[in-house]
C-alpha cells in the first residue's frame, strides 16, 4: 500500500463545530492560499505527498481552525516486524503543526462504512483574527466591529476547541468504538467558559484506555503511579475535581472504562479544560479505542 502525507503548513486549533464558518474556495494538493475560508479536497488519485501552504490573510490572524473529515490508514500497531513500541500514524496521516492524525475521522453530515480502504479528505480550514495586542482568546466582537471571529477563538494551547454550551466529543480515531488512538500522544480538549458559567457536565458514552491490570483501580494513581518510569500503563483522561454521579467517588485521573455509562460533573475554577494523555506503552489485550461524550456548559 502507498503511504500518503498531508501537510497543511501552519500551527492550527483542531475541532468540530454545531454550526459551520466554512465558505469560500477550493484549493489543490501544492498549492498555497491567503484566502479567510477554504476547503481542501483530495484529487481523485491522491499523490505520495499532498502540501499546503496557508499565507495569512491579514496581519491580525492569529489562529486556524481547522474541521476534517478524512479515511486515511489506521495507526500502524506495534508487531515483531515493524519494531514500533506503540500505534502510530505511519502509512497515512495527516499533519497540522507537529500533531499528527490518521484513520477515520467523519463529522456528522457524512458517512461511510469503515471497511472502505479509500483514501479521502475533506478539510476545512478558516483564518481567525484577533486584536493586535489582544491575548489569545475569546473576546467582546463588539470591541471592534471590523472583527466578528472572537466566538471562534480558542485559548492558547488547545488542540480541540468547543465553544457551544453543548455538543459531542469524540477522541481522534474514535470511529464509533472500532479504531484506536495513537500512543505518545497529549492534547487539551477546551470549552468556552461564560462569565455565569459554574462548570461542566459530561455524559460518557463511552470510555476504554488502557491501564494496569495487576491492579483493580482505574483512577488516580492507577492512572499514573506516583514513580516516574514505573513501566505501568498511564493513559488518562483528566478532568479537574470530577464528581463520579453513579459511583459517588471524586477524582482528577481516569483509565479503564471507569467512565463508560457515567456522568461526570466538574465545577472548577479557571478554564474549562480535559487533558488527555496516551503513554508508549501498548498491550493488545488491552482496548485502547478512546472515548466519547456528550457536554453542558452548567
Amino acid at each position: 500500500m502507498s503511504k500518503t502525507t498531508l501537510i497543511l503548513v501552519a500551527l492550527a486549533c483542531v475541532g468540530y463545530a454545531n454550526a459551520g464558518i466554512f465558505g469560500g474556495s477550493k484549493i489543490e494538493c501544492g498549492s498555497s492560499t491567503d484566502k479567510k475560508s477554504f476547503t481542501l479536497i483530495n484529487p481523485s488519485i491522491p499523490p505520495n505527498s499532498c502540501n499546503y501552504k496557508v499565507e495569512a490573510y491579514s496581519s491580525y490572524v492569529c489562529q486556524l481552525r481547522i474541521e476534517f473529515d478524512m479515511q486515511l490508514a489506521q495507526p500502524t500497531l506495534p508487531s515483531a516486524q515493524n519494531g514500533l513500541e506503540y500505534p502510530e500514524c505511519v502509512d497515512d496521516y495527516l499533519e497540522v503543526g507537529g500533531y499528527k492524525f490518521c484513520g477515520r475521522e467523519l463529522t456528522a453530515h457524512r458517512a461511510g462504512g469503515s471497511q472502505l480502504p479509500t483514501i479521502v479528505w475533506d478539510i476545512r480550514v478558516e483564518q481567525l483574527e484577533c486584536p493586535k495586542g489582544s491575548p489569545v482568546r475569546a473576546f467582546p466582537i463588539a470591541q471592534r466591529a471590523s472583527f466578528t471571529d472572537g466566538w471562534w477563538i480558542a485559548p492558547v494551547g488547545c488542540l480541540q476547541y468547543f465553544p457551544d454550551s453543548t455538543g459531542t466529543v469524540t477522541s481522534f480515531n474514535y470511529d464509533n468504538g472500532l479504531g484506536t488512538y495513537q500512543g505518545n500522544f497529549d492534547y487539551a480538549i477546551c470549552f468556552k467558559r461564560e462569565t455565569s458559567t459554574e462548570g461542566i457536565e459530561l455524559d460518557f458514552d463511552s470510555f476504554e484506555l488502557g491501564y494496569r491490570s495487576d491492579i483493580n483501580e482505574e483512577l488516580g494513581e492507577a492512572c499514573r503511579p506516583a514513580q516516574r518510569n514505573s513501566g505501568f500503563n498511564e493513559d488518562r483522561l483528566s478532568i479537574p475535581d470530577a464528581e463520579v454521579e453513579e459511583d459517588n467517588i471524586n477524582g482528577n485521573l481516569f483509565c479503564g472504562s471507569s467512565l463508560s455509562g457515567k456522568t461526570v460533573t466538574s465545577r472548577a475554577p479557571g478554564p474549562l479544560v480535559l487533558r488527555f494523555h496516551s503513554d508508549k506503552i501498548y498491550r493488545a489485550d488491552i482496548p485502547e479505542r478512546g472515548f466519547t461524550f456528550s457536554y453542558n456548559t452548567l
